[in-house]
């Protein structure tokens, strides 16, 4: 609406990197994901693990983590932090500036990242999105209340199509199980046809 503002990355967020360091095993190790940024098994061998998570950054409830880099093949390039934890270098952290509800943000970045619309920013072989591109990108800023009704409004009508897609999930499942099982007994002679 043309009531909000539209501001520069700039504005509302700055780039923190603090590196765990020796300190590891007090925090969470982290991961992002296409279900957001969820806690991860360090004694879990499937998928990459370092040598030592030394170089892993540290990062706090209501940021956002960012990965500009890989941006046409990564399943997901934002995510929310609700707990702290540590997740690698290689992604950007941002922490909210004052009136900046990160979670709106998030949601506003995961709807750009679903059709991967930053794709014409990105350079280099590694389909990158710039520094400078980045934190230039013009974003709507509401006010900070109507951040808070928005993310609200999304949250529970997105946790509500996820119960809606699960329910059909599941009850897709059954059909498939359904019909194998008709076509087992059809052909085994189990039932007159």
């Amino acid at each position: 609406p043309e009531r909000w503002g539209i501001v520069p990355m700039k504005d509302l967020f700055v780039e923190k990197k603090i590196l765990v360091g020796e300190d590891v095993t007090r925090h969470a190790l982290l991961s992002l994901t296409t279900k957001g940024v969820i806690p991860r098994d360090r004694n879990n061998a499937t998928g990459k693990h370092p040598a030592n998570y030394d170089s892993y950054q540290i990062v706090f409830k209501d940021d956002l983590l960012m990965c500009l880099f890989d941006y046409d093949v990564t399943p997901c390039t934002v995510g929310y932090v609700d707990q702290e934890g540590i997740v690698t270098g290689a992604y950007t952290r941002l922490e909210p500036k004052a009136k900046t509800f990160s979670k709106f943000y998030y949601y506003l970045f995961l709807s750009l990242d679903q059709n991967k619309e930053l794709l014409h920013l990105c350079t280099g072989l590694r389909n990158t999105i710039p520094n400078h591109i980045f934190w230039s990108l013009r974003c709507p800023k509401p006010p900070v209340d109507e951040q808070k009704k928005i993310t609200d409004y999304l949250d529970t009508e997105t946790t509500q199509a996820d119960k809606a897609v699960a329910l059909i999930g599941s009850q897709i499942e059954k059909l498939k199980e359904y019909r194998s099982s008709l076509i087992y007994s059809a052909v085994t002679g189990k039932i007159k046809i």
